[in-house]
């Protein structure tokens, strides 16, 4: 391209010789110093206009034209070396004259190439450019003027100054112009500028001296505001938790950076009619695109919401895919006008397309490279953001089901707790009113209740009678304490029998009082009736200040359920308390024709003992020596028959007089059935019956008199064993039904009619059993063999049974190579509520000391290898007195005893173990922290 441009000047320079040339020869009679000048003049001329080049080969041909032609050298010189000297000068001087104009000619390009470089500079847009001297701005470019707020004429008037910077940056330009005329340059810096109409812009700025004096420098300054925006539109959007707010943010900043007339974020899933959703509208009212026509989704979105591409177009209208949906085929009617059209994908960090800004401009080549960049840029920021609320929303819903776990862990404890507390409350021996104030005071305690209220259904007169009242003291007035069935809110469920709950009350029609309620801060109220067999006994209400849980209306259903079946049971128990005092009215009679009977016996009973007493001693002096210890046997045992005799008749008479007191206590029917058992092993011996002894897994515990109730049993034992023949069968079993622990003796070989004459025994077992609520049924197989004693007495609740087994277990390790005696040892410990590990040996019982950490250890001294004392040792040395150690040994000397404690055991106990003595060791001493 550039060789072809200078061919005209090759082409003028030999016109110019040839035009000489032909002067020359038309011309003969002109001067040699004329035809030399006239060929001087063709070489400058070529030089001087097409350079080095041109210049050079017209001297070449001139030097052809002198040497060849001859038309000067006649009058220069008649010598051959002077006709050849004239050429050789000739083109020297061309070549110099050529060289000169060359110089001066490339001298003269690059001053324009420069010019042209340092307008397209000043004339740029993104670059501000002003020449200054010390205060004014004396010319500037229009992006300068732009960046400063100033007009083309304002600065034709006379300039403008250019300190006009932010207070806290002033000392920046001062700083600056002090380097630029120390050292010629300044040093790019950035800087806040205050702009005419007062707004503010980030500057780039750098300057180069041009003179010293008097100064002029030229000032470059670059627009930084918009690089600085979009970190801090980042800022915002990243700390926003609103998903549309992160849009509208982008899009506003989109359209703003832009230009653009109009911005929108479309979402990049689609919704049932397989449109993308728009999210966000910047520039236009929404209710523009309300007005749009359906499908809003176009074939040009497809690259950006589906592929995740950029798209920048000049011209909206000339790409192929313009028009190609249906049915619009092209804008739809309504629509903003859009030529320009830039549309940059927001993509998630998993590349998964969140949406895409689009932006709008009804001229055409509106949008930029730059353009692009900045949307790009803010592209990235709202995905951030937006990945950044994903997550949130990811740990917020982990950490609500986390919550909502706890809550319905803690409410289900709550309700447990509140379940428990109630049972244990309608089993104690107090008054109806107090045993149900009782269940009020836990539900207001348990439920975070305002007021809780019970009451009993009068079935004659149909109103209810409050019994107990927890919670708000305001509203205990004496017209609550009885109602008609048909006031308030409790009426629906009284005639509707079924539990009600409202929430929130105020404003409910249903709620008696809203106001008082309001005033309480009462927000919720729940009415259960109370039925026994679909009959109404009473009504349990609550009101609360939270909402009732989820959990709470099938276990408060059966929270009012209990309290139903305890009001009843009370009910009954009064009802046969009158019928008992009618029948002592009518039996006071009989009585008291009998009370001197039973005076008698009683004193009969204390005076038989002196002579039984005598004539036993007699027996034991007089025998012969031989035959002593086989009478002293026959009449020992015969003694104790009378002596049991007369103590069956002074309870007999205690009993119908009622003088017997009960010292009841919490005790195990198990540990009763066990006492009987070696209180009548005596008598049992006698006949040698085989027992057989059945107790259930479960711990039984009745509220009763220990000693009385081992009377009972004992008595039992002792009247079924005497009517029995020698050897047979006798079976115990101990079982629960319902609320109630029974206890079953059974001779199944016992002949019919046998048991009905047990002499006075089970009287006095049927009083003991009656004055502890109980009943005593005597059966038959209706085979005419096999007989069997019932007792039934009232047991405690599960619920209170497992409580206190849970608070009193400890952990016992019985060492014991004695099978029987550890099974028999281990099930009497686990009737008591305490976990019970055997083993057999000494190894065995380090490796369970080792790994189970027992509370307890019992170990019997004549262990088979490794005997007590060893086991003892060990264990004490590995855990110290973490662990309680009781021997259990045959040998009860003092000696015995300091040896077992030297060994390390806490404490030494004989065989055969006495219950009591164990019992309390283990429960009440089972602790570490309570041994010494």
């Amino acid at each position: 391209m550039r060789n072809r441009s200078r061919l005209p000047a090759y082409g003028l320079a030999v016109l110019a010789n040839a035009l000489a040339l032909l002067v020359s020869i038309a011309a003969r009679s002109v001067p040699a110093p004329a035809i030399a000048l006239l060929l001087v003049t063709a070489v400058l001329a070529s030089a001087w206009v097409g350079g080095l080049g041109p210049g050079l080969l017209s001297t070449v041909l001139v030097g052809f034209m002198v040497a060849f032609s001859g038309l000067p050298s006649a009058s220069v010189s008649t010598s051959p070396a002077g006709n050849l000297l004239l050429p050789v000068l000739f083109v020297a001087l061309g070549a110099g004259v050529s060289i000169a104009c060359g110089a001066r000619k490339r001298a003269e390009a690059g001053r324009r190439e420069s010019e042209a470089r340092f307008r397209a500079l000043f004339g740029a847009e993104m670059v501000g450019i002003a020449f200054c001297d010390r205060e004014t701005v004396r010319e500037a470019n229009d992006a300068f003027l732009d960046l400063m707020g100033y007009s083309r004429e304002a600065l034709d008037a006379g300039g403008f100054r250019w300190r006009e910077t932010a207070p806290d940056d002033r000392y920046l330009d001062e700083r600056g112009l002090r380097e630029l005329i120390a050292t010629g340059r300044c040093t790019p810096f950035e800087k806040e500028h205050l702009r005419v109409d007062g707004s503010r812009v980030t500057l780039h700025v750098g300057a180069v001296l041009i003179q010293r004096q008097p100064l002029r420098w030229v000032c470059f300054a670059v627009d930084l505001t918009e690089r600085k925006k979009l970190p801090q539109v980042g800022q915002l959007l990243a700390t926003e938790l609103d998903v549309r707010k992160i849009a509208q943010g982008a899009t506003d900043a989109a359209t703003l950076l832009t230009g653009a007339r109009f911005g929108a974020f479309f979402a990049g899933g689609v919704d049932t009619r397989g449109q993308h959703a728009l999210s966000a509208l910047s520039g236009a009212p929404r209710e523009v695109f309300g007005r749009v026509g359906l499908p809003r989704s176009t074939a040009l979105f497809g690259p950006t919401l589906i592929g995740g591409k950029v798209v920048r177009l000049d011209d909206v209208t000339q790409d192929p895919r313009y028009g190609q949906t249906a049915p619009h085929f092209g804008m739809p009617r309504g629509h903003l006008p859009l030529r320009s059209y830039l549309a940059v994908p927001v993509i998630a960090r998993t590349g998964a397309v969140h949406g895409a800004l689009l932006l709008g401009h009804p001229e055409t080549g509106t949008f930029t490279e730059r353009d692009e960049r900045i949307v790009v840029e803010l592209a990235r920021h709202a995905a951030v953001a937006l990945d950044n609320t994903g997550r949130h929303s990811e740990l917020e819903n982990a950490l609500r089901e986390e919550q909502l776990a706890r809550t319905a862990a803690s409410e289900r404890a709550r309700l447990e707790a509140l379940g428990a507390e109630v049972g244990m409350a309608l089993t104690l021996p107090e008054d109806r009113r107090a045993v149900l104030e009782r269940c009020a005071e836990a539900m207001v305690r348990h439920l975070d209740a305002g007021l809780a209220r019970i009451w009993t259904f009068d079935a004659e007169e149909g109103g209810l009678e409050l019994q107990a009242s927890a919670g708000v003291s305001a509203r205990l007035d004496a017209g609550d304490a009885r109602q008609p069935a048909g006031r308030s809110e409790m009426s629906l469920v009284v005639t509707q029998r079924r539990p009600l709950v409202i929430h929130p009350v105020d404003g409910d029609p249903r709620i008696h009082d809203p106001e008082w309620a309001r005033q309480e801060g009462l927000v919720a109220f729940a009415g259960y009736p109370l039925l026994v067999d679909d009959r109404l006994v009473g009504l349990m209400a609550v009101f609360a200040r939270t909402p009732f849980p989820a959990a709470a209306a099938e276990r408060m259903t059966a929270i009012a359920a209990t309290i139903a079946h305890g009001l009843e049971r009370r009910r009954r128990e009064d009802e046969g308390s009158g019928l008992l005092a009618r029948e002592r009215e009518a039996r006071a009679a009989a009585e008291a024709a009998s009370a001197s009977k039973d005076e008698f016996l009683t004193r009969l009973g204390h005076e038989l003992r002196h002579p039984l007493a005598a004539i036993r001693d007699v027996l034991a002096v007089r025998c012969d020596e031989a035959d002593r210890v086989r009478v002293l046997d026959i009449a020992r045992r015969q003694v104790d028959q009378v002596v049991g005799l007369v103590d069956d008749l002074r309870d007999l008479a205690d009993t119908t007089q009622g003088t017997i007191e009960l010292h009841k206590e919490r005790v195990s029917l198990a540990r009763v059935v066990e006492r009987g058992l070696q209180r009548a092993r005596p008598p049992l011996e006698d006949g040698d019956p085989v027992l057989s002894v059945s107790l259930p897994p479960e711990c039984i515990e009745l509220d009763a008199d220990p000693v009385r109730l081992e009377q009972m049993v004992a008595s039992l034992l002792e009247g079924v064993a005497r009517d029995s023949e020698p050897g047979s069968r006798i079976e115990i079993l101990v079982e629960r039904e319902g609320e109630e622990a029974v206890l079953r003796v059974r001779n199944p070989e016992m002949a019919e009619g046998r048991h009905r004459d047990l002499g006075l025994g089970p009287t006095v077992v049927r009083k003991l059993v009656e004055l502890h609520g109980g009943r005593l049924e005597l059966q038959e197989d209706g085979q005419g063999r096999g007989a069997e004693v019932v007792v039934r007495l009232p047991a405690l609740a599960r619920a209170e049974v497992e409580m206190e087994r849970e608070i009193g277990r400890t952990r016992v390790l019985l060492v014991d190579d004695n099978l029987d005696a550890a099974n028999g040892l281990a099930m009497l410990l686990g009737l008591l509520g305490h976990e019970v590990q055997i083993v057999n040996d000494g190894p065995a019982a380090l490796a369970a000391a080792r790994t189970n950490a027992p509370d307890v250890a019992l170990v019997d001294i004549g262990l088979p290898g490794m005997d007590g004392y060893a086991v003892a040792k060990r264990i004490r040395e590995r855990s110290g007195k973490k662990v309680m150690l009781v021997a259990l040994t045959g040998y009860g000397s003092e000696e015995d005893r300091q040896r077992a404690l030297a060994a390390g055991f806490d404490y030494h106990l004989v065989k055969p173990v006495d219950l009591d003595t164990l019992e309390g060791l283990v429960a009440g001493l089972g602790k570490p922290s309570s041994l010494h």
